[in-house]
């Protein structure tokens, strides 16, 4: 029993060695394809581009052409009319929380949202929720209907994503592709927006 153990050893081990053997090695195991190293460019000196080490090239993405609108994400709103002849007093709470964050075509999104903070703001966070149950206090004038929206400030970003391979001291377009995006990018500034027409 114990010399048929051993046999059984013996070709379970020879096997593992020969499956060993057979595996490609680090250098053929993620072979550069040509098509990868094509455009060559000057290297970036962004010291925003995040570069991420495959097992031959180093893999970067770098942001442009950002154009930004300032915008409202409101996540709750109450209206409230006065058909009187003198102000009223109005209490408007808010009840609903929303999340808004900051997308990405390629890269990440802390990456963009520094490249954002830098370039934008610097109140741009990469996520933010509202928060409920905050009040506000507002006279609503005679004969006048007042709506109040809660949210955060923040801006609607246009950029542009483009891969970059990285070489020793030599930079190639990735894909040869640049991709448009656009993405929300909320503040931590958060609070009411009150406007007022007539009735």
């Amino acid at each position: 029993m114990r010399r048929h153990l051993y046999r059984l050893s013996a070709v379970v081990l020879a096997a593992l060695i020969s499956t060993v053997a057979a595996l490609p090695s680090p250098a053929s195991a993620a072979p550069a394809r040509p098509d990868e190293f094509r455009g060559e460019i000057p290297c970036p000196t962004d010291p925003n581009i995040r570069w991420s080490r495959t097992l031959i090239f180093y893999i970067g993405v770098q942001y442009s052409n950002i154009s930004a609108v300032s915008t409202f994400f409101a996540s709750d709103g109450r209206t409230v009319e006065n058909q009187l002849d003198q102000a009223i007093s109005a209490t408007f709470t808010s009840a609903q929380t929303r999340t808004t964050s900051v997308t990405v075509s390629l890269g990440t999104t802390n990456q963009l949202t520094e490249k954002l903070q830098y370039t934008v703001s610097a109140q741009i966070v990469a996520m933010r929720s509202t928060a409920i149950g905050v009040d506000a206090t507002v006279s609503v004038p005679p004969r006048t209907r007042t709506t109040g929206l809660y949210g955060l400030h923040g801006y609607i970003v246009n950029y542009d994503a483009l891969k970059i391979l990285k070489v020793k001291d030599k930079c190639y377009v990735g894909d040869g592709v640049v991709q448009h995006a656009t993405t929300n990018a909320p503040t931590f500034v958060e609070g009411w927006q009150f406007t007022s027409v007539g009735i």
